[in-house]
């Protein structure tokens, strides 16, 4: 794991990091690599002339990957209920490899000295490589290589506030609220796994259904 904070001069700042996880966290043979790079421009500093509303400010932009080598793998079995009937499709399915590359752009005002406000806009793609099994009627079994890529973006919104502050001790409270969406960008040969009936290319991965009743 490398880390890398570099302060250019007062108003400007580069990071650069690195992780490379040969561990079992994954499983055996399945390493993590991750990167990110980040430039941060300082606004309004204490010590200088400050906006009466504003105290000091952060506006950072950022991108990364996170890529790993068989990073997730589960099945999807049978299941037979007290009637001897099957509850859910058949299928098996094994991510080879996965990477996601991550963007994202957020600005941070200071209100008052122990007050920040901050919001950040994020993008994430996600690349899967995986095979599915899939049980047809006559007991075989067909198998298919997929390419499929999701995205995730949205905006984040924080408010912190620092309600005591000592040489031993110190407090804060922060509160986020998140509004994300996601679209399912490309499946190939979606309609040959049993996917097809749960995902649909150009939409949401997930959709909140409502009801009204009168």
């Amino acid at each position: 794991y490398n880390r890398s904070h570099i302060k250019l001069n007062n108003n400007q700042a580069f990071s650069l990091s690195a992780r490379l996880d040969d561990s079992r966290i994954n499983g055996n043979g399945k390493p993590l690599f991750s990167w990110s790079l980040g430039y941060d421009l300082l606004f309004a500093l204490k010590g200088k002339d400050r906006p009466r509303m504003i105290r000091g400010g952060n506006l950072r932009v950022a991108i990364g990957r996170v890529s790993a080598d068989g990073a997730q793998n589960y099945g999807y079995m049978n299941s037979i209920d007290s009637s001897a009937g099957i509850e859910t499709p058949g299928r098996a399915t094994n991510i080879n490899r996965q990477s996601t590359l991550m963007s994202q752009i957020g600005l941070q005002v200071n209100i008052r000295d122990w007050l920040s406000v901050a919001g950040t806009y994020f993008h994430n793609a996600t690349s899967y490589r995986l095979c599915t099994s899939k049980h047809l009627e006559n007991d075989g079994l067909v198998t298919n290589n997929h390419a499929a890529t999701v995205r995730n973006n949205g905006i984040e919104l924080e408010l912190q506030a620092d309600i005591l502050e000592s040489s031993r001790k110190f407090w804060n409270i922060r509160f986020f609220i998140i509004f994300p969406r996601n679209k399912l960008i490309k499946f190939t040969d979606l309609q040959n796994s049993d996917f097809s009936l749960l995902l649909n290319e150009g939409k949401a991965n997930s959709t909140i259904l409502s009801y009204k009743v009168n």
